[in-house]
């Protein structure tokens, strides 16, 4: 990164977080704490306003009333945007397309044609595979009431549609966590309907909107084990060798290995039923599930149904 683009960085680093020290914006940019001094002297004589402060808690702010014109885009910072972009398109922000067009014509305006050319053609060659979910349509306020009843934490109200029983049932829900899973957007809450825990599928939320009414204390309610987004902790016999290319993948980012030898026993935590049941299924002489003893018996009574389905006499 050059001097200039560096100077800058400090600045929208120092807005963005308003307190940094030198270590932490050396961290950041990759170079000497030596050089954050030199650079916050650079900036001073420019009349960037920064302001230092010494001892425990230090650091380096900027002043808040410091406006920041706009700056050009280098091609790598482009591309990273676009692709971000991109990325998001796979997502599917509900109800976001528009936004999604308009800053992704600012994000080109930046650049020249011959540059906007050359992106544009490396996009073509990117994909990202997040989908297994189709969303069927979302209400065109759902996003956006969600979003306000988390930060302000109040209260939602709106119909749900439960495909199993082909009804349309009005909830008032205490709003929780919004996830993405598979191609689908999900929001958990206390819903007081059920009085208990519940997670709605937001392509299946219509007439949705916010309530002038504060979150109740559900936090014992939203500790029952209905959801699936609770992580739960398997344990596994693996094959070495099939360990060795299963390691990485992101469910097994906190792994405990518990045993090495021709097999690795491991225990690790993670909200992906589905994923351990298709590794376990798909790997017989290759993996040995431990635990728990629930999932264990969930596996056993599948196998169970699958063989009595595919080995019946006609």
């Amino acid at each position: 990164m050059k001097k200039a683009e560096r100077l800058n960085g400090i600045i929208f680093s120092l807005k963005e977080k308003q307190r940094l020290t030198a270590k932490d914006l050396a961290e950041i940019f990759e170079v000497s704490e030596r050089t954050i001094y030199r650079d916050i002297d650079a900036l001073s004589q420019i009349k960037v306003p920064i302001i230092a402060y010494d001892g425990l808690g230090g650091g380096y702010e900027i002043d808040n009333n410091y406006f920041i014109p706009s700056i050009k885009l280098t091609e790598q910072e482009a591309i990273l945007l676009l692709m971000i972009l991109k990325l998001g398109d796979e997502v599917q922000f509900p109800n976001f397309k528009s936004d999604y067009a308009v800053l992704k014509s600012k994000i080109c305006n930046t650049l020249t044609d011959i540059k906007h050319d050359r992106i544009e053609s490396l996009l073509n060659k990117v994909s990202f595979y997040l989908t297994n979910v189709i969303a069927t349509g979302y209400d065109k306020d759902v996003l956006s009431c969600i979003i306000e009843a988390l930060l302000e934490e109040k209260q939602l109200t709106f119909t749900y549609y439960t495909p199993a029983k082909d009804s349309y049932i009005h909830r008032r829900v205490s709003s929780k966590d919004l996830h993405f899973d598979a191609g689908g957007w999900y929001l958990t809450g206390y819903c007081h309907l059920r009085e208990d825990k519940r997670v709605f599928r937001l392509d299946r939320i219509s007439d949705i909107s916010v309530l002038d009414l504060t979150n109740e204390p559900f936090d014992d309610a939203l500790s029952s084990q209905n959801d699936k987004f609770i992580p739960v902790v398997y344990t596994l016999e693996i094959e070495r060798e099939l360990y060795r290319i299963l390691k990485d993948n992101s469910y097994l980012e906190n792994r405990e290995v518990i045993s090495e030898d021709e097999r690795v026993t491991l225990r690790f935590k993670t909200i992906f039923e589905n994923v351990v049941t298709k590794l376990v299924l798909e790997n017989p002489d290759r993996i040995t599930l431990l635990g728990p003893a629930d999932f264990k018996n969930s596996i056993t009574e599948k196998i169970i149904k699958l063989n009595k389905k595919y080995n019946s006499k006609p």
